[in-house]
């Protein structure tokens, strides 16, 4: 029977304009880069599995954006919380740890920060991997088009147009106060089952030793509060 190998995983953090950024990493330090941008609401941590299924030939990188995981956690008075900024702290991530060539994986709300950087910086991408994201409003379901377009002091732009770039919707959307007569509320239901996965995700961070940083003293925002907040224009 073959040796079943599980490479270790780092938790580390570094300075990106004076917010503490965590990542976890994994793999060899000449291995080909895989940078993992994660969904909303979650953290790196979602992608723990993949970092054990493929540490041993990839270099993987999965940082917490702010207001995520074990990241700082700014006020919205102190940090605008918008596609652009997020953007703003991966770039500088990555020249802080010298990534300057890689191949991105985005999931769900990882896509608007990650096609950002890759638009600034198409000479760093080998390859993109997109998980349920999207780079234009064509292909919405109807749903997300009144979540994005549900935006506080935002006048009404009236109908969709076909083919016009979400890269270019820097803010965080406003959910409608109340569900559509006749429909279910999805998010709110997602986000009670999301809040069980990071009850699940902060118990595990626990028993990380200590001597990984500082996470299991963290009790860290997995949800998605100031970014609600940000989003809300408070």
């Amino acid at each position: 029977m073959s040796e079943l190998t599980i490479s270790h995983v780092h938790h580390r953090r570094v300075d990106v304009d004076g917010l503490r950024v965590f990542y976890r990493e994994t793999g060899p330090a000449d291995a080909p880069v895989l940078l993992l941008l994660h969904g909303f609401p979650s953290s790196s941590r979602q992608y723990a599995r993949l970092l054990d299924a493929l540490g041993t030939r990839y270099r993987l990188i999965a940082p917490d954006y702010p207001g995520f995981g074990h990241s700082d956690s700014p006020t919205p008075d102190d940090f605008t919380y918008r596609f652009d900024t997020l953007a703003d702290v991966i770039e500088g991530f990555c020249l802080a740890l010298g990534l300057d060539r890689f191949a991105l994986y985005v999931f769900d709300f990882g896509a608007p920060v990650g096609l950002r950087l890759a638009t600034r910086h198409p000479e760093w991408i080998t390859g993109l991997v997109v998980q349920n994201g999207n780079a234009y409003e064509e292909g919405l379901s109807d749903r997300a088009r009144e979540f994005i377009a549900n935006k506080r002091g935002v006048p009404d732009p009236g109908p969709l147009g076909a083919g016009r770039p979400l890269l270019h919707r820097g803010r965080c959307a406003r959910l409608p106060a109340r569900p559509a007569r006749g429909r279910a509320a999805p998010v709110r239901h997602r986000t009670l089952r999301a809040g069980g996965e990071a009850a699940r995700n902060r118990a595990a961070d626990r028993r990380l030793p200590r001597a990984d940083a500082e996470v299991a003293d963290r009790e860290g925002a997995f949800g998605p509060v100031p970014l609600s907040r940000g989003a809300a224009g408070t």
